[in-house]
């Protein structure tokens, strides 16, 4: 059992750190393609509130458990993890939804035929299939 609780909570962490990374590509991806001084402030300030929420997640983590030594001997007898990773994950699918949306106001008002910008705005928006 020890074993596995140590493998979770280092899958957790890895997980979670790299999950942020991902969405600071996505927003840095977003900066390049659409080079607007309102879209680059925009995904700066996302991208800080992710990082910010990511820390905050990871200490949440680590400090779910008291003592700390119960996470690697048995998770089971940690309080509230349930409810812990529900609001996380739910969270977690807002910013992705967020994320995925940032773009489109910006691909509405490109100045292109309908067609073009529909094709925009499916390959941006397959994220979608990944939330």
């Amino acid at each position: 059992m020890r074993i596995l609780s140590k493998g979770t909570l280092v899958a957790v962490c890895t997980w979670h750190v790299t999950a942020c990374l991902s969405k600071l590509s996505v927003l840095l991806m977003y900066t390049s393609i659409i080079p607007n001084a309102s879209m680059r402030v925009i995904c700066r300030y996302f991208g800080a509130t992710i990082v910010v929420w990511t820390v905050a997640d990871l200490i949440a983590v680590l400090s779910i458990c008291r003592p700390f030594n119960m996470a690697w001997i048995n998770a089971d007898k940690c309080p509230n993890q349930t409810l812990f990773y529900f609001i996380m994950g739910l969270l977690n699918l807002i910013i992705d939804t967020i994320i995925i949306a940032l773009p489109m106001p910006y691909l509405i008002r490109l100045r292109t035929s309908w067609r073009k910008k529909i094709v925009a705005i499916v390959l941006l928006g397959m994220g979608i299939v990944y939330v």
